[in-house]
């Protein structure tokens, strides 16, 4: 399996346990001896756009999320290849 993934998962952007400091570190330990991983890349504003209101990504940039949530949507690596999108941790299954 591959896993998108990027170092900026790694912080803590609210006050969420599910969010707490060193939660992607310990996925990452449990499972990098079976995946590959591929850096993410952020999502194009239109792809979002497709998917969301312009309402509710300006919402998201207010609260300053925009660019992790971009990250976390991507879908494509550098590579051009395409994944199934999971909203856990920006996982994603490789459809190659």
């Amino acid at each position: 399996m591959k896993v998108i993934c990027h170092e900026d998962f790694k912080e803590s952007y609210c006050f969420d346990p599910a969010a707490a400091d060193g939660r992607i570190e310990a996925v990452i330990e449990v499972i990098e001896s079976k995946v590959e991983f591929i850096d993410a890349i952020p999502a194009d504003e239109e792809d979002i756009l497709a998917c969301h209101t312009d309402n509710h990504v300006e919402h998201v940039r207010r609260q300053g999320l925009y660019n992790i949530a971009a990250l976390a949507a991507s879908e494509f690596d550098s590579m051009g290849n395409h994944y199934w999108l999971s909203q856990i941790f920006g996982i994603a299954s490789s459809i190659e």
